[in-house]
């Protein structure tokens, strides 16, 4: 598969010893397990991304609770102080099925019929009035 590996080293941000090619590079070696820093590293990574899995089930959450179909992908709006969910929204619309995700400052910038939930800090709406009928 050496077509989808070049592919996936060109997406790799910049670093030191990243070569013009995947052919060109040096073969890696094992990092070290014992390295404080660098568990630290991935244990911040896993924790920021707890966050974003969070608020995804969340919309999954909400969608299911009034029976929502698969196929319908609603709008959703967040307002929140996290700085990954700030950044990653396009990620957190494909985790949460929703059609995108806006980043909202206050509550008056978010439609009338929403489903809401709570994620620590953070507050998720999904609008639900447009594709469900809410009298039901």
């Amino acid at each position: 598969m050496p077509f989808i590996s070049e592919e996936l080293y060109q997406k790799l941000p910049q670093f030191d010893g990243k070569v013009k090619s995947i052919t060109r590079a040096n073969y890696p070696t094992p990092l070290d397990q014992n390295n404080e820093e660098l568990s630290k590293f991935f244990l911040e990574i896993e924790n920021l991304f707890e966050v974003i899995n969070k608020s995804a089930a969340s919309f999954r959450s909400i969608a299911s609770s009034v029976n929502m179909p698969p196929q319908i992908k609603p709008e959703a709006f967040v307002i929140t102080e996290e700085k990954i969910l700030s950044e990653q929204t396009d990620l957190l619309a494909t985790l949460g099925k929703c059609k995108y995700v806006k980043v909202v400052k206050s509550e008056d910038e978010i439609p009338k019929g929403c489903g809401v939930a709570t994620v620590g800090a953070t507050r998720l709406y999904l609008e639900l009035a447009a594709h469900i009928d809410v009298k039901k």
